[in-house]
């Protein structure tokens, strides 16, 4: 979704514009009311990266993330944390916060479907762009 045609793209597919959305770090029932109103004025979810760590339902937010991918009407780009966990995730050692990332894995731990969002974070994020050019936009998560 780079260049000039993207906007346009956007539009064929029934979009009236973009939701930006910066770092979630876990904060669910935030991040679902921005697509829940991204939703109600047709607009695509761009998310900046940064899904997780440090918030209460670090979980929940990889569920929203993989459903905009599922149903087309969102993506999000590599943040520092996305990129941390999919590390810890692929067996590389890294150094764990216990109010950040070791927040996270435990409420995969936690979470009954956790193993599973864990193998999907490590494929989606392995495949999450670290900038994304749209028209005249240029979009990544920290510069």
């Amino acid at each position: 979704m780079t260049g000039t045609g993207a906007l346009d793209d956007l539009r064929r597919r029934g979009f009236r514009g973009l939701r930006v959305v910066g770092d979630v770090h876990g904060e669910a029932a935030a991040f679902a009311h921005a697509i829940a109103g991204a939703e109600a004025a047709d607009l695509f979810v761009l998310q900046l990266g940064d899904l997780t760590d440090y918030g209460p339902d670090s979980p929940e937010v990889l569920r929203l993330a993989f459903e905009l991918l599922d149903t087309g009407r969102g993506r999000f780009l590599l943040g520092n944390h996305d990129h941390k966990l999919r590390r810890l995730l692929t067996g590389q050692r890294i150094r764990v916060s216990a109010e950040g990332l070791g927040l996270t894995l435990d409420q995969l731990a936690e979470a009954p479907d956790g193993e599973a969002l864990a193998r999907r974070a490590i494929e989606e994020i392995g495949r999450a762009p670290p900038w994304l050019r749209l028209g005249p936009w240029g979009f990544v998560h920290a510069g």
